[in-house]
């Protein structure tokens, strides 16, 4: 029987910065760095659910940021070049759709609500400060590992105080439930990483 692979790509340049006085910052791509308005985000440019084969059942696959392989990032690392205004780090995705269509039909989609989002895999560090205070950043609440945070609305990963300057990585979390009964085929979709001002 044939194989189903999920694969979650990121999301290109928005015109968030023409929104500021929205308090949206920054909405960029996690791959390599991206730089704008006093933040850097870095991160890993794709991430690959396992394979499922077909099933009358649902099914579940889970990709740790910390385990994505190659040479790519293997966490989310967030700068705070300038300091001075709290913000929040947030992601938001796609329905996976066959190909990246944008189609999502019953049968034949993985709607993001089936998308699960934690800020820590629960084996990595929670935080890593790699430069500044460990004091400036916390992980939300919201989607710590004991909480299933859908993807059905975007959700806050990480929030700092903007007291001053400081680069910090953390370790998501990416789970997907693939419907009983999908169509076979490769399925595909967008997440989108926001730094927004408070």
């Amino acid at each position: 029987m044939k194989n189903k692979k999920h694969q979650l790509g990121f999301v290109g340049f928005t015109l968030a910065l023409c929104i500021i006085n929205a308090g949206i910052v920054f909405a960029q791509p996690v791959e390599i760095d991206v730089t704008g308005g006093g933040f850097t985000i870095r991160g890993p440019s794709s991430l690959n659910f396992a394979q499922q084969p077909f099933s009358f059942d649902d099914q579940t696959s889970v990709v740790n940021f910390a385990e994505t392989g190659g040479t790519a990032p293997q966490y989310l690392e967030i700068s705070d070049q300038n300091g001075g205004s709290a913000f929040s780090v947030a992601l938001g995705a796609e329905d996976l759709t066959p190909g990246g269509s944008g189609v999502c039909a019953t049968g034949s989609c993985i709607p993001k609500a089936n998308l699960v989002i934690r800020n820590n895999d629960g084996s990595s560090p929670t935080i890593t400060t790699i430069d500044g205070s460990a004091s400036n950043v916390s992980l939300d609440g919201s989607t710590n590992f004991s909480n299933n945070a859908a993807l059905d609305q975007q959700r806050i990963l990480l929030n700092g105080t903007g007291a001053a300057p400081g680069t910090w990585r953390i370790f998501p979390q990416l789970q997907e439930t693939t419907p009983g009964n999908t169509a076979i085929g490769d399925y595909s979709g967008t997440i989108t990483i926001t730094i927004m001002t408070t």
